[in-house]
């Protein structure tokens, strides 16, 4: 009995079925030996009965309905698979085919073991010694030879040797008469321990676990660099491909795609163009935490004069946060550390904006002068030094860190376009996804 539930039973002197298997018996090779010699080849390790079983019933004087039974030809899976393979990954190399197209391979056995092959015409048939079968084989339905019924209908009785179940005959005769469409017979997924059986075979295959030698699956870029070193694959042994390919392989193009995003948005996150710097200005104009900051810079510039009243620097911190002709004066330092920006030969970068920036000072003129009007409590004698001191001050740290904290936010908004601009003009970019 087969153990295996693509097969079924039989009666030995039951009449032909279509499905059932034919096996390579002394008597039967004589009349291939007379007919068709060439399949008398080892390779051929079985036939398989393809006419249908409606043509086959034996009816008065033992006769069928057809006048020739067909027999497609039964070979091992694994010496088929390299064509196979060759076909979704020709590299003209054997056994060595791309990475990338390994997936396809898989799913290409997929379809064998599921008997959804359609266009090969290949019929999978799993090895099972009651039926004769010692290895994974397929029976290839496009090649096949014609028997006499009058004359071999016994012989291929007494040669049987096994018999597809009724579901797998059903889609081996619609296989045999019509390779476009589908007939619903169970995946290996439908039946218990299928999905890891099947995984088993297909990775066998795909890896050369199954093989007389293995699979050596490699990326295409390693391909192309190793024929521009002259390595010669065809004189290599196979276990040795992998290594000699690895030697000279590119980066992995993933990774050279990553390393140019990166550079490429180092470079475009940190320059700025004219129009965030001109939302800039629009932002300090009316934004208070920049007032704050800066009124914290005159604060500390009036303790630092007038260490012995300490109410001068809280009424100077006051003074300067709300008085709306100090507030206006505040942005014309940037506006000026812009205009040099733009017009220096370096580098268009945040950075670089913010190093003019940062040497500027202040407080304008008018600033100072509406400071010096509102200060109450200071000594005239020390009023030349502070007015001085208002007017010679620079940005503080947690000033020029909070208008590069406005840069940049300005900038992020034109940020994907001209990343995407710059990546789709990168010579290097485009090397890599090619």
């Amino acid at each position: 009995m087969p153990n295996h539930w693509t097969y079924c039973e039989y009666d030995t002197g039951a009449d032909l079925f279509q499905g059932d298997i034919i096996a390579r018996s002394g008597p039967l090779l004589e009349v291939l030996g007379q007919y068709h010699q060439h399949f008398c080849e080892a390779k051929y390790l079985a036939f398989l009965v393809i006419s249908q079983t409606c043509d086959l019933v034996l009816r008065k004087q033992r006769r069928c309905k057809a006048r020739h039974i067909n027999l497609a030809v039964i070979r091992a899976l694994e010496d088929i698979v390299p064509e196979l393979f060759a076909e979704v990954s020709d590299t003209g190399i054997d056994g060595i085919y791309r990475q990338e197209d390994k997936g396809e391979a898989r799913d290409q056995l997929e379809r064998i073991l599921n008997q959804n092959e359609q266009a090969h015409g290949i019929f999978y048939l799993y090895p099972d010694a009651d039926v004769r079968i010692a290895v994974h084989a397929v029976s290839l339905l496009r090649i096949s030879i014609a028997l006499r019924s009058r004359e071999h209908y016994d012989l291929l009785q007494k040669s049987r040797c096994g018999r597809l179940a009724t579901e797998y005959r059903n889609k081996l005769g619609w296989l045999t008469g019509n390779l476009y469409s589908r007939v619903d017979t169970p995946d290996w997924s439908d039946h218990v321990d299928g999905p890891g059986e099947v995984e088993e075979i297909i990775s066998g295959f795909v890896d050369g676990s199954k093989l007389p030698r293995p699979n050596v699956w490699v990326p295409d870029s390693w391909l192309l660099a190793g024929r521009r070193k002259n390595i010669s694959l065809e004189d290599l042994p196979r276990d040795q491909v992998y290594d000699a390919l690895k030697a000279h392989a590119p980066p992995p193009r993933n990774e050279v795609v990553m390393a140019r995003v990166r550079e490429v948005g180092a470079k475009v996150l940190t320059q700025i163009t004219d129009e965030p710097l001109r939302a800039i200005l629009l932002r300090l104009g009316e934004d208070d935490a920049f007032g704050i900051l800066a009124a914290e810079r005159a604060s500390a510039i009036a303790r630092a004069n007038f260490g012995d009243k300490p109410h001068v620097g809280a009424d100077l911190f006051e003074v300067v946060r709300v008085d709306a002709t100090i507030r206006a004066e505040l942005p014309a330092p940037v506006e000026e550390a812009i205009g040099r920006f733009q017009k220096h030969r370096g580098p268009r970068e945040v950075e670089t904006f913010l190093t003019f920036y940062a040497a500027m000072p202040i407080f304008t003129a008018p600033a100072v002068a509406r400071v010096l009007e509102l200060a109450s409590g200071i000594d005239a004698a020390r009023i030349a030094a502070f007015e001085a001191a208002l007017r010679s001050v620079t940005p503080s740290a947690s000033l020029v860190a909070y208008l590069r904290g406005v840069a940049y936010e300005l900038t992020s908004g034109t940020l994907i376009e001209r990343m995407t601009t710059r990546l789709e003009n990168d010579q290097a970019m485009k090397a890599a996804l090619r």
